[in-house]
């Protein structure tokens, strides 16, 4: 299993066909494994964040990205608060962290729990200015989801 901090790879928006759209994601994500950039975010990270506020905005500034994808998964089975006595059943669990400082426009948040996975959508009110326009892309991106499960059945 790799665990990496961040990392920018290039998302084929222009590719119309479903599968070679997730084989170059695929490529690009598997050059991540040899590549220095994962190595250095994880030694990066700590080190930002050990550094005073007004300092750390220099580095969160996003110069580099224009969507982010952050993806937590979280365990496969459900568990229990341990206050009260770990009887209570957690049912779900909910992230988000919004576009952030810079050029970000749009930002994902996949988080997994159990037998399910949300989707959290930010967009940038220049990009997207409704919640309706956010409900449409989180439609289509349901849609493309729905293709790849369809296409690997088959």
């Amino acid at each position: 299993m790799h665990n990496s901090t961040f990392s920018f790879i290039p998302l084929p928006v222009g590719v119309s066909d479903p599968m070679k759209r997730l084989t170059k994601i695929e490529k690009y994500y598997r050059r991540l494994n040899h590549s220095p950039a994962t190595l250095f975010s994880v030694v990066m990270i700590p080190v930002v964040g050990g550094l005073f506020s007004w300092m750390i905005d220099w580095f969160s500034y996003n110069y580099l990205s224009t969507v982010l994808i952050s993806n937590f998964p979280g365990p496969s089975y459900g568990g229990n608060f341990i206050a009260g006595g770990n009887n209570n059943k957690v049912l779900d669990i909910n992230f988000s962290a919004g576009v952030g400082v810079g050029n970000c426009g749009i930002a994902f948040c996949m988080i997994s729990y159990a037998d399910g996975m949300r989707i959290i959508t930010s967009v940038d009110k220049s990009i997207l200015p409704s919640d309706e326009a956010v409900e449409e892309l989180n439609k289509k991106i349901e849609e493309e989801l729905d293709l790849y499960k369809t296409l690997s059945t088959v």
